[in-house]
Formats: C-alpha cells, sequence, structure tokens
C-alpha cells in the first residue's frame, strides 16, 4: 500500500507542478501579449532633441 500511496501522491505532486507551470506561462504570454499591445497602440517615440 505504502509503495501505491507513494506513487499516487509523485503523481499528484507532478500533476501540481505542471499546472503550476502552465499557469506561469499562460500568465507570462497574457503579459507579453499585453504589454504589446500597448505599444501597438503608443508607440515609443524618442525624445526629440531641441536644437
Amino acid at each position: 500500500m505504502r509503495q501505491g500511496v507513494g506513487a499516487t501522491s509523485a503523481r499528484v505532486v507532478a500533476t501540481a507542478v505542471a499546472l503550476t507551470a502552465v499557469a506561469a506561462i499562460a500568465t507570462t504570454m497574457v503579459a507579453v501579449l499585453g504589454v504589446l499591445d500597448v505599444q501597438q497602440r503608443n508607440p515609443y517615440r524618442p525624445p526629440q532633441t531641441l536644437e
């Protein structure tokens, strides 16, 4: 029984780690897309030097 429980807990931990990784990747993608969207709407203009 202990081996079965160990395998089950290991599987649960692996699943939790996988879900955490997916959530982190999704959050990163959303953040990157948000930044790109903002840059497209408001393109960065370098400060003009007054001569």
